[in-house]
């Protein structure tokens, strides 16, 4: 079908290719989505609005660029009807159109982002953002502003830098900014972590600058090359936007999308949140309060369990090779006996835990940030932070029944001891019990390294693991005894209220109680013991995933966040419970 000038001036603002055909007009049309596509028939007639809405009900103004001297050119098309108007077109092919337009759209803000400066002309930069200009494109024509923006050489001292207002609005500056502003430091600790990389480059709202800046900042001298100056350069533009409000956000996002300022203050709101620039901006500071939550809740069970990265959701399984039968002696003239193994297996499989939040109109209205205030995201986070410990103590209280159809705590497996309360004879024979596991004939010496134990034991653990000498009260037959402890730092205790009070199960739903007497003792780095496997690629980290809200009415974004993992006990070796 035909289309007009303001239609074909709107699909281009959305992403079209400005030399686009009709037939990947069509094809365009096809893949927007219900808002997208009730804004384009809007647009069909730019004097007169449609019927079913009138200027003050349009809740996005976009510019009208086709009218400037610099818009893209009308796209030439024949008024024969293309015969692929009407081909089916198949729901694979939308997803992977929509999927390319974000793709092409975030790499062009990416490259604009990078490599704007202060001498790049602000007009160069709106028009960039605006006609979708292509990164070949964007790299030519800021460096041909870049070099028309210098000064001519003169015979006299430099005269000082300065800068205009505009020059400060980049998507750098107004994340760092909104980072500022929810208590977050650009030199944070925190971005140097893994999780943080991960997270920034998942998300892909252009907030990497973050976490390299923190590296170049102990790795890189200010003098090789220009990329930590203009990190640094942003992080200091960041402090002008550190007190803006909510409202600003949206205003200074807008300007930086290159779209017409509405004068009414609902209209502008609206039309913010339906661009990447201020998605990105909120991203950034959603994605690092959820990290620093997520890493401010201390993990008990860091230490003692083994930590691994599997491929999918798949099931993952974990053979184990026992210790073989041994060498034997070789008589003169004999032949060497095979040395025999058992492959003994285990399965599990990672699955994810997520939960979401909003933000719409009306909290950036309140100035409140909404959902994602100081409250809320701390609070996922934690949530998120506590999946783990509640998924390994389960583990332990349960008492799953293993490969063998034994319980992971039994008898039969040597691992468990009755009337064990805690004191100096039974850790030391919950120590010797331990080492001395044998199979085929042959010493494992699995040595306890760590003690989990309930908070009702703390006390006591913590004494005796940190004594410098015990004594004896009374009696005695008069002998010399030492004094010196020989418990003091062969364990690091853990202690988990959820051993005293019970965990329920994230996997199962499953509650389970505990008990204030009950310990156990882990191997070292968990060996034989318990594997927490994360999904790869994700920085053993919690995942955010942004999203438009959409139908009548629904004006804002919002944010999933989840954590790929699962639990499992490999083996009973590398553990043992004492039940008082």
């Amino acid at each position: 079908m035909p289309y007009t000038d303001h239609q074909v001036s709107y699909m281009v603002d959305l992403g079209l290719p400005n030399d686009a055909d009709e037939t990947q007009c069509d094809v365009f049309v096809r893949g927007m989505n219900d808002f997208e596509r009730a804004e384009f028939e809007r647009v069909s007639d730019p004097v007169a609005p449609s019927p079913q809405s009138t200027p003050s009900d349009d809740p996005i103004v976009r510019d009208e660029i086709d009218d400037e001297p610099n818009g893209p050119a009308p796209i030439q098309r024949d008024p024969t009807p293309s015969p692929e108007d009407d081909q089916p077109i198949t729901r694979a092919e939308l997803a992977r159109i929509e999927q390319q337009r974000t793709t092409d759209r975030q790499a062009r803000h990416d490259a604009i982002a990078r490599l704007q400066g202060d001498d790049v002309s602000r007009d160069v930069i709106e028009r960039a953002y605006r006609e979708d200009w292509p990164v070949e494109r964007i790299a030519r024509e800021f460096l041909e502003s870049s070099r028309s923006q210098r000064p001519a050489a003169v015979d006299r001292a430099p005269a000082g830098h300065t800068r205009s207002a505009a020059t400060h609005n980049t998507l750098q500056a107004l994340q760092g900014g909104m980072l500022l502003r929810q208590g977050i430091d650009l030199d944070n600790q925190i971005f140097r972590n893994a999780g943080a990389s991960a997270m920034l480059r998942r998300e892909n709202v252009g907030a990497t600058w973050l976490t390299r800046l923190n590296a170049a900042g102990t790795n890189v001298r200010r003098s090789e090359g220009t990329e930590l100056d203009n990190f640094e350069r942003a992080r200091d533009e960041s402090h002008r936007y550190a007190n803006f409000s909510m409202f600003d956000f949206c205003r200074e996002a807008l300007t930086l999308a290159g779209r017409r300022m509405p004068e009414d203050r609902d209209d502008l709101i609206r039309s913010a949140l339906s661009t990447a620039q201020l998605e990105a901006v909120f991203s950034t500071s959603v994605n690092m309060l959820i990290l620093q939550a997520y890493m401010g809740i201390e993990d008990t069970t860091k230490g003692w369990c083994f930590e691994t990265d599997v491929a999918n959701f798949k099931k993952n399984e974990r053979g184990r090779l026992t210790k073989g039968s041994g060498v034997k002696k070789l008589a003169r003239g004999g032949k060497p006996t095979d040395i025999t193994f058992s492959d003994e297996t285990e399965e599990y499989a990672i699955a994810r835990y997520a939960g979401k939040f909003i933000i719409d109109e009306q909290d950036i209205i309140d100035d409140t940030f909404g959902a994602t205030s100081d409250h809320t995201t701390r609070e996922l986070g934690e949530l998120l932070a506590e999946i783990r410990p509640n998924l390994i103590y389960a583990l332990l209280l349960s008492n799953p029944t293993m490969r063998d159809g034994v319980a992971l705590f039994h008898a039969d497996h040597g691992n468990l001891t009755a009337s064990s309360a805690w004191g100096s004879d039974t850790y030391r024979a919950a120590k010797k019990k331990m080492v001395t596991q044998t199979e085929n004939g042959r010493n494992i010496r699995n040595s306890l390294r760590h003690v989990i134990a309930p908070e009702e034991l703390n006390f006591a653990v913590s004494q005796l693991l940190a004594s410098v000498e015990l004594r004896r009260d009374g009696g005695g037959d008069g002998s010399l005894q030492g004094t010196a402890n020989p418990h003091r730092g062969t364990a690091d205790p853990h202690f988990d209220p959820r051993l005293d009070t019970g965990v329920t199960d994230p996997d199962t739903g499953t509650a389970y109680a505990g008990s204030s007497s009950t310990w156990y003792g882990a191997a070292e780095n968990g060996r034989n013991g318990i594997e927490v496997g994360y999904r790869r690629g994700t920085g053993r980290a919690p995942r955010m995933e942004s999203f438009r809200l959409s139908g009548d009415d629904a004006y804002g974004m919002g944010w999933k966040g989840n954590l790929d993992i699962g639990v499992k006990a490999i083996d009973w070796r590398g553990l043992i419970k004492n039940v008082a």
